[in-house]
């Protein structure tokens, strides 16, 4: 029962490529997708053969902060004698009275104005939706997806910023963030829900979200950034099979950052936005 899962990776690798080169597939695709489905028996065979591990709760920190008060002190003076009391009076108020009139001077002949800092711009594509809806589409293209993205999304408002949400099918989604001012790409996110019985379909969401998010880069990075996404996915779902609790890792690329995450629930999502 040990080898079972390598026995199902190999078998559904040379059945898969074999299909698709039947239907005229190149090398490269073919051999990917026989891997990536063999991948998914892999890991429902381990799920099968392993036993499960309970989840470990995790554990929250709390921080307090301590205010410290530093009290007042009062002079208390006592004069000697009532001429003496009296004098010191007159003289304080003197004093008082001329450094009020001095401080009066000196406020009504200099106003400065608070300082406010500039706040900082938020950082976003130079792209409205429209304009990357278009982008995603070509990215799907190239990538010979079936999926369709579509021209003229529905744009939802938003206390911060705005949504895009788009769902590809039931088990595909993808969520773009605008900036509430500018209408300007912020982020995106994408959703993939892996059937149980499909593995056709698990094969093209898994290649398609690639393609969807390295369309953050720009315009034919499928074979560079999107390469690197599928990589970091396939790490994401080993790591998941072998510890079989949720896992999540990121990879920065020319100053954004793109992150995969697996859970039993709420499947694969994965992320593209701006590094800090």
């Amino acid at each position: 029962m040990e080898f079972l899962p390598l026995i199902v990776l190999v078998l559904v690798w040379y059945f898969v490529a074999k299909y698709f080169k039947n239907k005229g597939r190149g090398k490269i695709v073919r051999h990917l997708a026989g891997f990536v489905v063999g991948f998914v028996g892999l890991v429902i065979a381990a799920v099968m053969v392993a036993p499960n591990k309970a989840e470990t709760p995790t554990k929250t920190e709390t921080t307090q902060q301590a205010v410290e008060s530093t009290p007042t002190k009062e002079e208390v003076v006592t004069p000697q004698s009532e001429q003496v009391e009296k004098a010191e009076s007159a003289q304080t108020e003197s004093q008082v009275t001329e450094k009020t009139v001095e401080q009066l001077e000196v406020t009504e002949e200099v106003k400065e104005e608070p300082k406010t800092e500039a706040e900082k711009p938020e950082q976003t594509l130079d792209l409205d939706v429209k304009k990357f809806s278009s982008r995603i589409g070509r990215a799907l293209k190239n990538a010979q997806s079936p999926y369709k993205m579509t021209k003229n999304p529905k744009i939802t408002d938003g206390e911060v910023n705005d949504v895009v949400n788009y769902m590809f099918t039931e088990r595909f989604g993808l969520i773009i963030t605008l900036d509430k001012k500018t209408h300007k790409v912020k982020s995106m996110m994408t959703v993939v829900t892996p059937s149980p019985t499909n593995t056709d379909e698990n094969i093209l969401m898994v290649l398609s979200n690639s393609a969807v998010l390295s369309a953050f880069e720009g315009d034919n990075e499928i074979k560079t950034l999107g390469k690197k996404i599928m990589e970091l996915t396939m790490s994401v779902m080993t790591e998941y099979s072998e510890k079989h609790q949720d896992v999540s890792k990121t990879i920065i690329w020319n100053g954004k950052k793109y992150g995969v995450s697996a859970s039993k629930y709420t499947g694969i999502i994965s992320s593209a936005n701006f590094a800090d």
